[in-house]
């Protein structure tokens, strides 16, 4: 077990848990890092599986993602890019990873606004790709476009095409 948390309305129970928890980790000859642990309140928020969760006054919990997720698929975008310029890529390929991201990110946080920077950078760097590859197709040769668009914003994102 790597992490553990507890969550309690009464600090005194927690630091029973604690001392509960030492002395079974002891027993089987695990060390509980003393730097790592602490008690706080839930209301100043818990960082746990790359997002933090904090309670709020309404008793509701606020699960907001961290950077890194987003600051990584923002690089794997570019980096995409350069692979479909390359020929090394489909925009299908791009489009199946990006919306597993997304599908991910808004299902397990409460994460619209940042979901929205990158649905807007995706549509950059991708949507004029895409819509050359439905105009023209392989053969170069201008055809006419059927259905809607791909362009990502809002829920419509989580539509499948």
């Amino acid at each position: 077990m790597d992490d553990l948390y507890l969550i309690h309305a009464d600090k005194n129970h927690l630091k029973y848990c604690l001392r509960e928890i030492e002395k079974i980790c002891a027993s089987l000859a695990i060390t509980v890092n003393k730097k790592k642990t602490r008690i706080v309140k839930l209301e100043n928020g818990v960082e746990f599986l790359k997002g933090k969760y904090a309670l709020l006054e309404t008793g509701k919990i606020l699960k907001l993602p961290g950077r890194e997720s987003a600051a990584r698929m923002r690089r794997k975008l570019k980096k995409f890019k350069a692979r479909i310029e390359a020929g090394k890529m489909g925009y299908g390929d791009v489009r199946a990873a990006y919306q597993s991201w997304r599908g991910n990110y808004m299902r397990r946080f409460n994460a619209y606004h940042r979901v929205g920077f990158i649905d807007r950078l995706y549509n950059g760097l991708f949507i004029n790709i895409h819509t050359q590859e439905v105009n023209h197709g392989v053969s170069g040769k201008k055809r006419e476009r059927r259905g809607s668009s791909h362009k990502l914003s809002g829920h419509e994102g989580n539509r499948r095409h």
